[in-house]
């Protein structure tokens, strides 16, 4: 009986991981060019962001991170990663502005909340997000049926 304690006990300790698949769909309605990118605390540190990565890697100034969408475009991805069960995963949208792409040191400087980034929260299977400008504030309108 001790043992089963000790057994139960390291598994709610530990937490139980699951596998999860999201096909994330990100249409970019906007003028700009967008940088997208998947945040989440995958524990294998696929799906890191930008502030992760400066922080685990001080010399990461040069590195690049997300995909560019230009204007009118749509990205399309499948990815897998493994979670504990009660970690949320995001897509990361930012706001390129006039700028072709933005450098690792100008994503860091962009906050959440800030007028130029969204994140959006991302369920296990379909995800798909038409991203556009609200009163010149970036937003993404879910138009798949996913999530609670």
């Amino acid at each position: 009986m001790r043992y089963a304690w000790a057994i139960l006990l390291s598994a709610l300790l530990v937490g139980c991981t699951e596998t999860r698949t999201y096909r994330v769909v990100v249409k970019n309605a906007t003028p700009d060019a967008l940088t997208i990118g998947l945040t989440g605390a995958e524990p294998d540190h696929v799906w890191n962001s930008p502030e992760e990565i400066a922080i685990s890697n001080p010399q990461a100034n040069e590195h690049g991170w997300g995909q560019i969408v230009p204007p009118g475009k749509t990205a399309d991805t499948t990815v897998k990663g493994k979670f504990q069960s009660h970690d949320p995963a995001f897509c990361r949208v930012y706001a390129n502005g006039p700028a072709a792409h933005l450098d690792f040191s100008q994503l860091l400087a962009i906050s959440r909340g800030a007028p130029n980034r969204v994140d959006l929260h991302l369920f296990p299977g379909l995800n798909v997000f038409i991203v556009r400008y609200d009163h010149g504030i970036l937003d993404g309108e879910r138009m798949d049926r996913s999530g609670p």
